[in-house]
């Protein structure tokens, strides 16, 4: 049986970063078989693209969750 994502999810943190924004939104995506975008504040993007690192890491695929920092756009 094969899954595939029926959404994505979008999550962007104001501000300061902080992990308890974004994973009680994120861990019932994923587990529901959406893909996440984080969004972090561009001052601070080091703890998103740490926890997409350890994510992936953990197995999970990389279309489920993706981490796009940038100054502006």
């Amino acid at each position: 049986m094969r899954v595939c994502p029926a959404a994505w999810v979008w999550r962007s943190a104001r501000l300061t970063f902080r992990l308890n924004l974004v994973v009680p939104q994120s861990g019932p995506a994923i587990a529901a078989g959406n893909a996440v975008i984080i969004k972090p504040p561009s001052n601070t993007p080091l703890s998103a693209l740490k926890l997409t690192e350890l994510l992936l890491e953990c197995g999970l695929p990389p279309e489920a969750i993706s981490c796009f920092d940038g100054a502006r756009w």
